[in-house]
C-alpha cells in the first residue's frame, strides 16, 4: 500500500500504544483499519488480534481459519465472537470496522454493512490501552496493518463508507 503500514511477519511483534487513548469507550465504539492478511500464519492460535483496547477487552481480529473479521466486546451479550460478512483473501488490502452503536454490532468490509446482531447491556468500560496486532503469541496477526482509527461512538454507515472512500486509492481499491 501507499500508505505507511506496520508490518508483522514474526511471532511476538505488536505496537503497544499503551495508555494511548485519552478517554474510556462506554456505551458505543467503532474500531477501524486497513488490513493485509499475509500469505500464511506465523503463528498457531484462532485469530490475529487487529485492534485490542485493554481493561475491558473490545477487539477487532482476524478469524485465521475462515478469514473473516471477528469481533468481542466484554460485557455485551452475547459478548462475541462476531464472524459476519464475507471471507476474505489473503495477499490483499481490506478496510475493515466493527461498530457497536449501543444497541447493534456491525462489521464493514470496503464500505459495505454486514449485521446487525442485536447485543444488550451496556458493556465494559475498555481503555484507555491499545494493543495492534497481537493480543498473545496465538492471537498474532500476520501480515500489515494500516490506518488505525478507535473511536468512542459508534460511526454510521455513511462515515464508515466516506473513511473508506476517503483512502481507498492508497490501497489499491
Amino acid at each position: 500500500g501507499g500508505a505507511k503500514t506496520w508490518i508483522f511477519n514474526a511471532t511476538n511483534e505488536f505496537f503497544d500504544g499503551g495508555n494511548a487513548l485519552p478517554y474510556n469507550i462506554i456505551g458505543s465504539a467503532t474500531l477501524e483499519a486497513w488490513i493485509y492478511p499475509a500469505a500464511s500464519e506465523v503463528s498457531d492460535g484462532d485469530r490475529g488480534t487487529v485492534i485490542r483496547i485493554n481493561d475491558g477487552a473490545i477487539y477487532l481480529s482476524w478469524n485465521k481459519s475462515n478469514r473473516k473479521i471477528s469481533s468481542y466486546w466484554h460485557g455485551k451479550s452475547p459478548a462475541g465472537y462476531h464472524e459476519i460478512g464475507p471471507a476474505l483473501d489473503r495477499e490483499n488490502w481490506y478496510h475493515v470496522a466493527v461498530v457497536w452503536d449501543g444497541t447493534n454490532l456491525y462489521h464493514y468490509v470496503d464500505g459495505v454493512q454486514y449485521g446487525p446482531i442485536t447485543v444488550a447491556n451496556s458493556g465494559s468500560s475498555a481503555g484507555p490501552n491499545v494493543e495492534i496486532g497481537m493480543e498473545s503469541t496465538g492471537r498474532q496477526f500476520s501480515g500489515g496493518i494500516s490506518a488505525v482509527r478507535v473511536y468512542d461512538t459508534g460511526l454510521s454507515a455513511s462515515q464508515i463508507k466516506q473513511n473508506f472512500n476517503a483512502t481507498r486509492r492508497r490501497y489499491g481499491k
